[in-house]
């Protein structure tokens, strides 16, 4: 299970503070000497379940070569225009048409992987269909970590109510504990060094544990509520572009 959660990028403390278990437990469930909780193993099971149906990443372009920069500017903004166009062909130009869904990163390293397709095939220049292809594929892995995203989202706001309900059961019975130790603390003042660390440690503990439930509370599942909402926008802003573009490779052809 540790090369299952560092393959996914979670550290041990963010699946501690996840599934409401110690950090500790998973460290020496990791190293054998005590069995992971099922509800770790089944929410580590879940995530790779969605991180199995991305696409695989686009391949990494190669080493700039030396004046590339200055003697081409790359296609960081990839748009068509019909100015000053030959019969048969349409400019590729620059302009903000896909910023709107597309980020910078993103709109350069597409742009990186039409020059290297430039540069690969030797003498011919990327057309405008080749700008099409890498514009869909760099969109697909979009989606992709947008449903990855949300579906996280709701695999979360599932799991809120039972964890909710785990931490108040343990707020509770810590109250108790340290309503004990504080009538201890008074009825034995020989005593007091010893239960004056106590009560520090479980305080310690509640603060965490109240800190820990705000994650759980109506305010919270609402949020996640409309992040849930706000990636579905997404997706379909996303989903438009790709029949957008889509028609315009079969305008093209």
């Amino acid at each position: 299970m540790a090369f299952l959660r560092t393959d996914l990028g979670i550290t041990q403390q963010q699946l501690a503070d996840t599934l409401g278990i110690s950090r500790a437990s998973i460290a020496m469930a990791e190293r054998g000497s005590r069995r992971l909780p099922p509800r770790a193993i089944e929410y580590l099971q879940k995530l790779t379940a969605i991180a199995r149906r991305m696409p695989p990443p686009a391949a990494i372009p190669r080493k700039k070569r030396p004046g590339v920069a200055i003697i081409r500017p790359p296609y960081n903004r990839v748009q068509f225009s019909t100015r000053h166009q030959k019969p048969g062909k349409l400019n590729i130009v620059t302009g903000k048409y896909y910023e709107s869904v597309l980020s910078a990163a993103e709109l350069q390293a597409t742009g990186e992987r039409l020059r290297e397709r430039l540069y690969n095939n030797g003498k011919q220049p990327a057309t405008p269909i080749d700008a099409c292809r890498e514009l869909l594929l760099t969109l697909e892995q979009k989606q992709a970590l947008t449903r990855m995203r949300q579906e996280v989202l709701e695999l979360d706001k599932a799991a809120a109510p039972g964890r909710a309900l785990d931490l108040k059961t343990q707020l509770i019975l810590l109250k108790a504990r340290l309503k004990v130790y504080r009538k201890l603390y008074k009825e034995h003042p020989t005593l007091r060094k010893r239960y004056r660390a106590r009560i520090a440690k479980l305080y310690v503990k509640k603060l965490y544990l109240q800190q820990q439930l705000e994650k759980f509370n109506r305010p919270a599942i609402m949020k996640k509520t409309q992040l849930i909402a706000a990636l579905q926008e997404q997706l379909d802003v996303q989903k438009k572009l790709e029949e957008t573009i889509k028609k315009r490779m079969m305008d093209m052809e």
